[in-house]
């Protein structure tokens, strides 16, 4: 647990800063792998949408869900990612008119569970 932890809050000081930093209260009542799971999905996970004001990706930095791609030039998400996202294409839902800003974006879907592989991989990466 401490190296995960440590390795979470060396990625939000940088990101963020020193005083917003998961402590290790959120820790103390691990038992199992679900316990874990429930702390990420119901407590870190929000802790850190509030932090980044539900900016996806740096909590995707955080949990070492972005690799980069094959072309090397951007960020693709990884297979065992906590935070997945997929792009949306404007052009099937609004007219063409529209700003070019607007055509597309991406929509970030929150995990109903995560895999014990995604939370190994945080301090893995």
């Amino acid at each position: 647990m401490e190296r995960l932890m440590q390795t979470m809050n060396r990625r939000i000081e940088y990101l963020y800063d020193r005083d917003h930093q998961i402590g290790h209260s959120y820790f103390l009542d691990i038992h199992t792998y679900k316990d874990l799971e429930q702390v990420f999905l119901k407590q870190i996970i929000p802790l850190l949408q509030e932090y980044f004001f539900e900016d996806w990706e740096k909590i995707q930095i955080v949990f070492a869900d972005l690799e980069t791609d094959d072309e090397g030039e951007g960020q693709r998400v990884k297979e065992n990612a906590i935070i997945k996202c997929r792009d949306l294409s404007a052009d099937k839902y609004l007219a063409s008119t529209i700003d070019q800003d607007l055509l597309s974006r991406r929509l970030y879907v929150l995990p109903d569970s995560i895999r014990p592989e995604s939370i190994v991989k945080i301090y893995e990466a």
